[in-house]
């Protein structure tokens, strides 16, 4: 992946990521992989560059953003499990903001499945730079038609 933005499918092993059409989709594109340093989970890891239209007024990533990344991630998660992403709706998103970065900045998100019953799905991810930590936590989803 290159810092504009743009991906080089062949490195790294990053490819584009589908996303379903919806709010998310604004703040994409985004890329998933399984870089060869691996990842804090040993899954999937998604990620985008931040530009322009990420920024707070102070030039940082605004935490809404990684807000919405973070649902994006743990969604994928679930995917990756097996559960349709129509049927898990989320509940409750409990993040801790960690820190920040400037645009061009390549954010990098994990999250696995942790807890999962006849209804609700637990899952809990972290978001950092590669280097550094710039959000971590974990959301509740419901099973639609649970």
């Amino acid at each position: 992946m290159m810092a504009d933005g743009a991906a080089d499918t062949n490195a790294e092993g990053w490819a584009l990521c589908p996303v379903t059409p919806g709010f998310v989709a604004h703040i994409g594109p985004f890329w998933e992989g399984r870089p060869a340093r691996g990842g804090g989970y040993g899954g999937w890891v998604r990620a985008f560059v931040a530009d322009e239209r990420h920024l707070a007024a102070g030039g940082q990533i605004h935490t809404s953003v990684l807000a919405a990344f973070a649902e994006l991630v743990c969604l994928r998660a679930i995917s990756d499990e097996g559960v349709p992403e129509s049927e898990a709706v989320l509940l409750n998103l409990s993040l801790n903001h960690l820190g920040s970065g400037p645009r061009g900045t390549l954010v990098q998100g994990e999250a696995r499945l942790i807890r999962r019953n006849w209804s609700q799905l637990v899952t809990e991810f972290r978001i950092h730079d590669g280097d550094r930590p710039l959000a971590a936590g974990s959301a509740l989803w419901s099973l639609a038609g649970a």
